[in-house]
């Protein structure tokens, strides 16, 4: 996948907001089915397989607010980071470790705006994504996992 570093300035704030809540439902129904699809599959494979793999129903609330981000919890984030850096870093990895001092707190208070707002500042929009393949649950769904 390529990752595109134009930013686009055509929209709204509400309309980029509007744009986050389309994304996360989207997203969501797509988990929703997912996981209904590989709880129906391992019903139909649940003779092969151990009783505790199978999941049980959610029973729990949606997730739909995040609580606030303490700087404890940033801290102890890096703390167990790996000083590893990408190209899209704006700061370095290794910079931000040896500061734990400063960036915990910038760190958690740009996020608990970031989920109180809905917003995030533009120029830290830009991403590296990189597929990541799950074999055996694939394998699972489509019948052709070997135990």
């Amino acid at each position: 996948m390529t990752c595109c570093t134009a930013t686009d300035s055509t929209r709204t704030d509400d309309e980029n907001q509007q744009l986050c809540t389309d994304f996360s439902n989207f997203f969501t129904d797509k988990i929703v089915k997912l996981r209904a699809s590989v709880s129906d599959r391992l019903c139909t494979l649940s003779a092969l397989l151990p009783s505790h793999l199978s999941f049980p129903a959610h029973n729990g609330s949606v997730l739909n607010k995040l609580d606030p981000v303490t700087a404890d919890e940033v801290h102890k984030l890096l703390s167990s980071s790996l000083p590893k850096s990408s190209n899209m870093d704006i700061i370095s990895t290794s910079l931000v470790l040896r500061c734990q001092s400063v960036f915990p707190e910038i760190i958690a208070r740009l996020a608990n705006l970031s989920f109180s707002e809905g917003r995030f500042p533009s120029k830290f929009k830009q991403a590296s994504v990189r597929a990541v393949l799950f074999i055996n649950l694939f394998l699972l769904i489509t019948g052709q996992f070997q135990t």
